[in-house]
């Protein structure tokens, strides 16, 4: 047994393209993250309870792969956002509305710090509880070289990020490419609803069982915003929509394909999809 320690850090592990990929060099291939420092063995995973099924699935397939190599894979949630935003609830997706200019521009975001960030932030508390007396606690994440600007600082002073796919100069292609050696089929890791598909990805949920999902939830959030009364629903002024046409999600066809595609690179954090 080795008397090494026990590294003082976590993965944010989204199940995504990058988080395999990284899961799958850990495991298999670790001499080629070297140049990012030791591997965390406490992976987790934050679930939405809206993540497509073939993510999901991906995560079924990873856990045994990690627990194999002395890695956890830990579940953290706060409920299902889907059903947070119908019943009411004000940590919202990035919808869009008609800005000043009449262009479509999404309303701040409340989802990813409630269902991402801070049940993850709170399992790390949990691990490491001594963290204010030690050395910093470093927390993976699965942003890739070419996806340099969605790298942040941590503003807790105990914790540190890291971003290892930067460090080691892999890209996101490398990363399909590593998962699909392994036999495996890359998945890309977002809320089935999330206003920030591209629109490959809008028509590709057409013919999955989300799609009756999706458009229930953006007839929800009409409703709501309708019968707003007070609260922050009060303060949208303008209708909001999941697709950026700022027309309703089952009457685009057509339409999107004249659409110049949203820049996800600009928009998205990479907290949620990696």
């Amino acid at each position: 047994m080795s008397d090494q320690p026990k590294p003082r850090g976590v993965c944010s592990f989204g199940g995504g393209i990058q988080s395999t990929a990284l899961a799958i060099m850990a495991c298999h291939e670790p001499e080629r993250l070297k140049k990012a420092g030791a591997i965390p063995q406490d992976w987790i995973f934050a679930d939405t309870g809206d993540e497509p099924d073939e993510v999901y699935e991906n995560i079924q397939q990873c856990a045994p792969m990690l627990a194999d190599h002395g890695i956890t894979l830990h579940t953290v949630s706060a409920g299902v956002l889907s059903d947070h935003v119908k019943a009411g609830g004000n940590h919202w997706p990035p919808l869009f509305v008609r800005g000043e200019d009449g262009k479509a521009t999404p309303v701040a975001r409340q989802c990813t710090r409630a269902f991402k960030i801070d049940p993850i932030t709170a399992k790390i508390r949990d691990l490491y509880p001594d963290r204010h007396h030690t050395r910093p606690v470093f927390q993976w994440f699965g942003i890739s070289v070419d996806e340099m600007q969605r790298a942040k600082i941590s503003q807790l002073k105990w914790l540190q990020f890291k971003y290892p796919l930067i460090d080691c100069l892999i890209s996101r292609g490398e990363c399909r490419e590593i998962v699909r050696a392994h036999g495996w089929e890359p998945v890309r890791s977002a809320c089935w609803h999330c206003p920030f598909h591209s629109q490959h990805e809008w028509e590709r949920l057409r013919s999955t069982r989300h799609w009756d999902q999706i458009v229930s939830l953006e007839k929800s959030l009409h409703e709501l915003w309708e019968d707003r009364g007070t609260g922050r629903w009060g303060r949208l002024r303008e209708k909001p929509y999941l697709h950026r046409s700022l027309v309703p999600i089952d009457s685009t066809t057509g339409r999107q394909m004249e659409l110049i595609e949203w820049d996800m690179q600009s928009e998205c954090a990479g907290v949620c999809g990696v």
